[in-house]
């Protein structure tokens, strides 16, 4: 190994962290280059330091065929796509050539790549994870000016109609996003470390927490839930009562804190109290009966599943110009039914199926090792991960394919161990 390899392949790790750093940002406002944002021209150049690396590429030529037991589902699901996108072409012209439906095969590709450089990443140097949950953690700091702007400056930047959407233009990503920034947050409090730095932490998290309950995000707000629930199993399982007191008490806070810290900037003419009595109302119909969105929601799935039935095969990605021939979609596993029909489906609810049995056993292994919290924090992550897609349509977001590659990455360091 000569050292100008060695250099290469930290330039890409640290790379690496700069992009998850700014995966935070994502507002076309502020894009550099149409059609890529600021990280995703990181993710360019440290997949070219990784080739530059000879060390690197002679870890891929030794381990990548450990990956291919997950990228060949990947293979069926973009290649019955691409027969969807032939059979919609027949059966009513839709122009395969169409720029939008150019631009998201691109965005499979490029997110199919960040997918393969996650995991080898993570798989290659199995320490970074650390690194990786702290950027993204750190990275909320992003959103801290929310708190000094003006009304007009923040609607402009940080908000999307009433909702916060940080710099992600879109407050559902953005709320999932917090959520897994918070999970990744509270692996680092259950670390030995000093108490001050647990109270900076939990300080922090708290201002994260804010943001989540700012973006009116409901399914993250539950996906925040689920994983509560998992961690006290998780601690209930190790009998550690000092561990799982500690661990509801600080939940307790961060979020009791955290609504407190929703700030005054809502939208146009909106008090503080009407912001708390809107965040309110949202988390009460979660609870009551259902509301007219649910209701009619319910009855866009059953339309959407009519016509997936009538044409079980896919359509391949949206020519825009022929979006009355197209079913309507709402959520990422009933997108991939329209994008490549039910047997695309099928082959990616098997990769998921394989990396959540593999990231069972890599937790269960992970509690008795010391309890490595940061893995387990990334592998529950990927649960929060799971809860946020299901409802609505992630299949084209970056972060989906960030995650999921770096849990590809920490399932594969059980049979490198």
């Amino acid at each position: 190994m000569n050292k100008l390899s060695l250099n290469f392949a930290k330039i890409a790790e640290y790379l690496f962290l700069v992009a998850a750093f700014f995966l935070s940002l994502r507002t076309e406002k502020l894009m550099l280059v149409p059609f890529l944002h600021l990280a995703d021209i990181i993710l360019i150049l440290a997949t070219m330091a990784v080739f530059l690396s000879g060390d690197f590429r002679n870890f891929i030529r030794q381990n990548f065929a450990k990956l291919i037991p997950y990228l060949k589902w990947l293979g069926v699901v973009a290649i019955l796509i691409v027969a969807g996108q032939i059979f919609s072409f027949a059966r009513f012209g839709a122009n395969p050539l169409a720029r939008e439906v150019l631009m998201d095969y691109f965005r499979l590709i490029f997110n199919l790549g960040i997918f393969i450089l996650a995991a080898l990443m993570v798989y290659r140097n199995p320490r970074i994870l650390r690194f990786i949950g702290l950027a993204i953690v750190v990275s909320f700091v992003l959103i801290i000016p929310v708190y000094f702007l003006t009304i007009s400056t923040n609607q402009a930047i940080y908000f999307s109609a009433a909702r916060l959407s940080g710099l992600i233009e879109n407050p559902i990503v953005f709320g999932a996003w917090a959520s897994i920034a918070l999970v990744l947050g509270a692996g680092f409090i259950f670390e030995n470390i000093k108490a001050w730095k647990k109270i900076a932490l939990g300080a922090w998290l708290s201002f994260i927490a804010a943001f989540l309950l700012w973006s009116g995000a409901r399914t993250a707000w539950l996906s925040i839930v689920l994983v509560v629930i998992l961690l006290l199993i998780i601690l209930w399982k190790q009998k550690d009562w000092n561990k799982l007191k500690f661990f509801l008490t600080a939940t307790a806070a961060i979020f009791i804190a955290g609504y407190f810290l929703i700030g005054n900037n809502y939208t146009y003419n909106v008090s503080r109290n009407q912001t708390y009595s809107y965040l309110t109302r949202r988390a009460v119909e979660l609870v009551t009966t259902p509301d007219p969105y649910y209701e009619s929601r319910i009855n866009f799935w059953l339309e959407s599943a009519a016509g997936i039935y009538r044409f079980p095969f896919g359509f391949g990605f949206v020519d825009l110009a022929a979006k009355d021939q197209y079913p309507g979609f709402t959520g990422t596993f009933l997108e991939l039914v329209v994008y490549g029909g039910v047997l695309a489906l099928a082959a990616f609810v098997t990769l998921i199926i394989k990396l959540v049995k593999a990231a069972k056993i890599t937790a269960e292994q992970a509690i008795q090792d010391n309890a490595d919290y940061i893995k387990i924090s990334w592998l529950i992550a990927g649960v929060a991960l799971l809860a946020n897609i299901t409802p609505f349509n992630f299949f084209q977001v970056r972060i989906f394919w960030f995650v999921l590659g770096i849990i590809a990455g920490v399932v594969l360091q059980k049979n490198r161990e």
